[in-house]
């Protein structure tokens, strides 16, 4: 195996292993985000300062319930949050995959790996969007 798929390999593991070890040590409510049972005391500055939400606002609480399987609630909080989970998850399991799938050749897997690049810029650029969209329609 070359180095550069271990390097996707290591890079696809960790990045599974990171959400699943969040998933165990962090919560969320509508209201307030929990790590290793505390609360944290997050508050917007833009909001603080201006009086009304950057579009940013509601993703780490989103996020940590789409971890913990409440898509509904993190939908509702900030669509940000469950595009950025899925995408992490589906990020990590294609690095892992393409790493062990056996083929000799290393320009396809190079290919595969450009490919991926590219889809995971596009699957970001879309999940700015929602964001951007949800925070216009939410302020006006």
């Amino acid at each position: 195996m070359g180095k550069r798929r271990r390097v996707a390999g290591l890079a696809g593991a960790a990045l599974l292993a990171s959400l699943a070890v969040l998933r165990g040590v962090a919560s969320a409510t509508e209201s307030s985000v929990f790590f290793a049972g505390r609360e944290l005391g997050w508050a917007c500055l833009l909001k603080g300062f201006f009086g009304f939400e950057c579009p940013s606002c509601g993703m780490t609480r989103s996020a940590v319930m789409a971890l913990g399987g409440d898509w509904q609630a993190a939908l509702s909080l900030n669509p940000g949050g469950p595009l950025l989970v899925l995408g992490a998850l589906l990020l990590g399991a294609t690095l892992l995959v393409l790493s062990l799938r056996p083929s000799a050749d290393d320009a396809r897997f190079g290919t595969a790996l450009r490919r991926l690049k590219l889809c995971a810029f596009a699957y970001g650029a879309l999940t700015f969007g929602v964001v951007l969209t949800r925070w216009a329609l939410h302020v006006v």
